[in-house]
């Protein structure tokens, strides 16, 4: 059996990876579609964040903004009491 070549006679050259013109062009894909996947990871921790403090704050603990106006009169109730 005869040895597979392309037209004209010349052999098929066996490459181990992409051309150059391929490779850079996947190289920036690959970059973008790390850059993005790491945007979203960090979406998904901010959200994660402020969900388990949105939580947190409804359930009393860890609450400084309720802690505050109660320790802390208001202006009004600073008002009424200047007055009185």
């Amino acid at each position: 059996m005869a040895k597979r070549t392309w037209p004209n006679a010349f052999p098929r050259r066996r490459t181990s990876g992409l051309s150059l013109s391929i490779d850079a062009s996947m190289k920036v894909l690959r970059q973008a579609l790390y850059l993005e996947m790491a945007r979203k990871k960090q979406r998904q921790h901010l959200q994660r964040a402020q969900h388990n403090q949105k939580l947190l704050n409804d359930i009393g603990k860890r609450d400084v903004t309720r802690q505050l106006q109660q320790e802390r009169p208001s202006a009004e109730q600073q008002r009424q009491q200047q007055r009185n």
